[in-house]
């Protein structure tokens, strides 16, 4: 049984920490595209976080749409005269100094039937919005609700995901922070490590701040959960070696146990254990120019078991990955439970 109100209690105390008089938008959607999700399954943890919001005396506003609607509004609104306009979209944030929002990510299959030209009327971009939000003290809070539907974009097991999503929710976050900057810590006693992968080694050297993921907003206008992660950019002419992805995630797309060698920074080859479907679409995507790599150190606790859902494995506890940008804009990320250490010094991740 899910305890949403235990949940819903440390998100509002320990990330959120509300304050009386605070008005504090939640969004969520009435599932009612396809048949194979409950409508209302984001109601019952909407209806907690409203109740602490307001037993913290804030005032919790509710906005409710509909994924139907929302797909609407994309297909039958085609005037682009009516597109919402920077003035509008400042009138909404001005409604509360806190959103919190369900339903991100909740249901990338139902996206599937929405035309491309439909997006590019959005006007937008995510680096404007960040800018509106950071320059009027807004915050954000992303929860990404697990649907069927995500289950079935995926192709994961939905029992997991969900079990996963609310117990990765449910952990002390005060105890994750003191992990996750302990861990920075050591980071940063050297700029060079090496990560092994199965005899397999790749050498890294550091650059610019770390990214260090644990629940507080700090200088950050958003927070996505489940959290826990920390994530620092490689200098990407200096990295080289072999690296062993027990799992590489690209959208919806999956492969396992692929071998990739890298020279200075560029992908000189690709090796598989046994023959993959789209195999070809990986080579392609690993063999583009690379704009930049990151490490990224899974540090959530109550993440114990793969789902094959990148969002919460790359969360998962001691799972490193290797996140690397494409010329196209597009990201892969490279997974395994590695090994990092200073030259032949034991692994940090054994501690954490």
């Amino acid at each position: 049984m899910i305890d949403y109100a235990e949940i819903a209690f440390k998100i509002l105390n320990c990330i959120l920490k509300v304050k009386p008089h605070q008005a504090i938008t939640i969004s969520a959607e009435i599932h009612n595209v396809s048949e194979y999700d409950d409508p209302l399954i984001e109601i019952p943890f909407l209806e907690e976080l409203a109740l602490f919001i307001r037993k913290a005396k804030a005032l919790p506003i509710i906005d409710v749409s509909t994924e139907n609607l929302h797909k609407r509004f994309f297909e039958e609104i085609t005037d682009d005269s009516i597109d919402i306009s920077t003035e509008q979209f400042f009138k909404w944030i001005n409604s509360s100094e806190l959103f919190i929002d369900l339903s991100w990510r909740s249901n990338p299959q139902f996206y599937q039937s929405i035309a491309d030209r439909s997006y590019k009327r959005v006007k937008m971009s995510s680096k404007e919005f960040i800018r509106i939000f950071s320059d009027n003290n807004k915050k954000l809070l992303l929860l990404g609700f697990p649907t069927k539907g995500l289950s079935i974009y995926y192709k994961v097991d939905h029992q997991l995901i969900e079990k996963t999503y609310f117990e990765a929710l449910n952990l002390d976050y005060n105890e994750l922070k003191k992990r996750v900057l302990i861990f920075d810590g050591k980071i940063k006693k050297s700029q060079k490590w090496y990560l092994d992968t199965d005899k397999r080694t790749v050498e890294i050297e550091f650059e610019h701040d770390s990214l260090c993921m644990y629940g507080d907003f700090n200088d950050e206008v958003i927070v996505t959960l489940p959290c826990g992660s920390w994530e620092q950019d490689i200098i990407q002419e200096r990295f080289k070696g072999i690296f062993l992805a027990d799992s590489i995630y690209f959208d919806h797309h999956r492969w396992h146990d692929v071998q990739i060698i890298f020279e200075n920074g560029k992908v000189t080859d690709v090796e598989t254990v046994s023959d993959l479907e789209d195999i070809n679409l990986l080579k392609t995507l690993l063999f583009q120019k690379i704009s930049g790599i990151s490490l990224q150190v899974g540090l959530n606790k109550n993440i114990i078991e793969k789902t094959n859902y990148s969002l919460f494995d790359m969360r998962k506890h001691k799972n490193v990955s290797l996140i690397m940008n494409n010329s196209r804009g597009q990201l892969i990320a490279l997974s395994h439970n590695a090994s990092l250490h200073e030259s032949k010094e034991k692994n940090i991740l054994e501690e954490v």
